[in-house]
């Protein structure tokens, strides 16, 4: 009788572990999708600010020249920031 109580638990912890198995394989592929869409979001928005950027760029400051150099500074800054927190 006990070997049969015995089986009976060993089977139902398989079918457990199964179904524990199952549910993480679930949750994982949601929250792979779940960064993908996060990174396309902030590819997105980092490829807005850098059109910003250039948008500003353009602007001249024609009496000191300072303000283009600015802004290459403050985008080249950006750019170092941003690939350093992606690798």
């Amino acid at each position: 009788m006990h070997k049969r109580v015995d089986s009976l638990m060993i089977h139902f912890e398989v079918e457990y572990l199964k179904l524990t198995k199952q549910r993480i394989e679930e949750d994982n592929a949601t929250l792979e999708k779940l960064v993908a869409e996060r990174t396309k979001d902030l590819e997105k928005a980092h490829l807005e600010m850098l059109n910003h950027l250039a948008t500003a760029g353009e602007k001249r400051d024609d009496e000191t020249g300072e303000h283009t150099f600015r802004v290459g500074q403050l985008a080249a800054w950006i750019a170092e920031k941003s690939v350093i927190k992606v690798l």
